[in-house]
């Protein structure tokens, strides 16, 4: 099982995020960067790709349902609190309503079709991040930072974060060609095992949440996109403590306006650097911003 020191070895020391100069958002993720360490969360249900927190899942049958639900649970009830008050959208208020669950062939019933239902809610209530491993992709200055006009924010990947045990790490994101197919039996051990169990291992609960928030097209691979997930929701700002911004880079086309707008937001606190096309390559080339 692979625990945050293990990841921490797999980690670029450099994590990239695209960014438009269309919006005030961008000054905003900025500021926030460099006076309080911030990073902003975006909303599962938000994200460009249609497929994206979608799992493709398959009903297992009553049977090995049931019988799942004998070996995890015996006599006690076959869903945990914290499932309950998700389903239920609030706590359960008597313990005789999470003693009445116990197996059954109509809970087993009830299990295929709730599974379908906290996948859902994965969706709607998961929050996330996403950067790039890539300092230069002009695929990436295209769709994400208005065609070279917007700015990169480079953050520096640290080790420091093994202080604070609530921070969340980065997973990078899986491309393929055909998605991984889940089953109902899938999402029970996802759903009732504690997050720091899910994320390492190779068990059904690990397929599971790598296939929810890691799993995408090869059509995406340009990116080599790595990610941080809440799975409780929390989107907006949050103190990431693994990422420091430490430069800026303006794409070859970003106005004066707006490095100017920039440079009034970061007075000194990071470097800035300039692009420009590169003479004999298909690529870009920085100097400090300012100089010759």
């Amino acid at each position: 099982m692979m625990d945050k020191k293990d990841l921490s070895r797999s980690v670029p020391d450099r994590l990239y995020k695209y960014r438009s100069d269309l919006s005030s958002f961008t000054l905003d993720v900025i500021d926030r960067s460099i006076r309080y360490g911030e990073v902003f969360f975006s909303k599962c249900s938000e994200l460009n790709d249609p497929f994206d927190n979608l799992a493709a899942i398959e009903d297992s049958s009553i049977k090995d349902v049931l019988a799942l639900q004998r070996k995890y649970f015996g006599t006690k009830p076959v869903i945990s609190k914290r499932r309950f008050a998700e389903l239920r959208g609030q706590p359960a208020k008597k313990k005789s309503e999470l003693t009445a669950l116990k197996p059954s062939v109509q809970m087993a019933k009830v299990e295929i079709y709730s599974v379908r239902k906290t996948l859902q809610l994965q969706k709607d209530n998961g929050a996330i991040a996403c950067y790039s491993a890539k300092r230069c992709n002009l695929p990436m200055w295209a769709h994400y930072a208005n065609a070279g006009k917007g700015l990169v924010l480079a953050y520096r990947y640290t080790e420091k974060f093994y202080k604070f045990l609530d921070t969340p790490v980065p997973f990078p994101v899986a491309y393929c060609d055909r998605r991984t197919k889940l089953t109902t039996l899938d999402v029970i051990h996802f759903s009732n095992q504690d997050k720091k169990t899910v994320e390492g291992g190779d068990s059904a609960a690990n397929k599971c949440f790598k296939s929810i928030f890691f799993e995408k097209s090869s059509d995406w691979s340009y990116e080599d996109e790595w990610r941080f997930v809440l799975d409780r929701g929390d989107h907006g700002y949050r103190k990431v403590h693994c990422l420091e911004l430490s430069e800026i880079i303006f794409g070859p086309f970003a106005s004066c306006a707006f490095v100017q707008s920039v440079n009034e937001v970061v007075h000194g606190a990071v470097p800035l650097l300039r692009t420009a096309l590169d003479k004999s390559e298909f690529d870009l080339f920085e100097t400090p911003l300012g100089s010759n």
